[in-house]
């Protein structure tokens, strides 16, 4: 399961189960992304992300409060890309059979999960299991993806994604301004009190919470019973390495992957050393780190929301 991947044929043979008739548009059989099923998607990737980076600012604080070295928290990165790296494609073949709609929920309420354990964490190991159980379930954003391109049109997917990719911006916009607002507070219920560090993790564990039950009461389902894989699962449908590679011997999309490949390797890098760095080199507390995130998240709103449509109207999907 890829964001672009094409749409699968209606009735592959041995495939697929016979037609129910289940689809989100009628007669057609082909499912329609109507203006208000891509706006409840846009709301739930917004949420979600937006519990990803309310996080961001004070990740590393949380970190600190256990040990000053930086590299740990680049290893609890790590920890958690490793297990989204080895469980997206699991969560990928089991959405291509039972529908996105249960995958992207469970993802949801996984790394709502992940965050309240990592808010509770009172030993360095807790904050890793709370990364860990976050990214065994973290296929929120490539099920969400995949949801989309279940249907939409492939002339109207550059414009679709890049509404999605607006979405995650705007939720990288929001969430770290909240993020590093909430370091500076703190709660008291009865005697439980919640310092600033870890607060943002909580708030991070109700925006997802609030996806999850959004996307479970009012998102319906994408993929239709008649176009769902309904052959048994086999090793290589879930090894990662061989979706990875199969994918760089697709020709033209080889550069696409390594490019965000690339992209999201120097993306993952900076956050997860970031506020170290400022940290040391300008006495920066979340606040300032949350600052900087915000601006970068405006910027990526302007691009993927509306750059993006126009170089796509400009030049087409593949360029020049």
């Amino acid at each position: 399961m890829t964001p672009n991947q094409p749409e699968p044929s209606p009735r592959p043979s041995g495939d697929v189960a016979p037609s129910s008739a289940e689809t989100l548009s009628g007669a057609s059989g082909t499912p329609t992304l109507t203006p208000g099923r891509l706006g409840l998607l846009l709301v739930v990737v917004m949420l979600d992300l937006l519990g990803i980076g309310i996080l961001i600012p004070v990740l590393p604080y949380i970190v600190k409060q256990f040990t000053d070295n930086a590299m740990i928290a680049g290893v609890l990165g790590t920890a958690y890309a490793m297990c989204q790296f080895l469980a997206t494609p699991i969560l990928g073949s089991i959405s291509d059979r039972v529908g996105r709609r249960p995958v992207l929920v469970l993802s949801l309420f996984g790394s709502a999960i992940g965050y309240v354990i990592f808010g509770l964490a009172g030993a360095l190991y807790v904050l890793f299991i709370g990364r860990i159980i976050d990214g065994i379930t973290g296929g929120n954003i490539s099920t969400a993806y995949a949801y989309a391109a279940d249907c939409t049109k492939p002339a109207q997917r550059a414009r679709t994604f890049g509404l999605l990719g607006a979405a995650m911006g705007l939720g990288f916009i929001i969430g770290p301004a909240i993020g590093g607002w909430l370091s500076t507070q703190s709660l008291a219920v009865g005697s439980i009190k919640v310092d600033g560090v870890h607060l943002p993790a909580f708030a991070a564990a109700v925006a997802t919470m609030t996806a999850a039950v959004w996307a479970t009461l009012v998102l319906p389902e994408s993929l239709p019973r008649e176009r769902r894989v309904t052959r048994r699962m086999t090793l290589a449908d879930i090894n990662p390495l061989k979706t990875v590679s199969g994918k760089f011997t697709r020709g033209a999309f080889a550069p696409i992957v390594g490019a965000g490949m690339i992209l999201t390797f120097t993306q993952t890098a900076m956050h997860g050393v970031f506020a170290f760095w400022t940290a040391d080199a300008f006495g920066w507390t979340a606040p300032n780190v949350a600052k900087i995130l915000v601006m970068a998240g405006v910027v990526g709103v302007l691009v993927q929301g509306g750059l993006v449509r126009v170089l796509s109207r400009a030049i087409g999907d593949r360029g020049w």
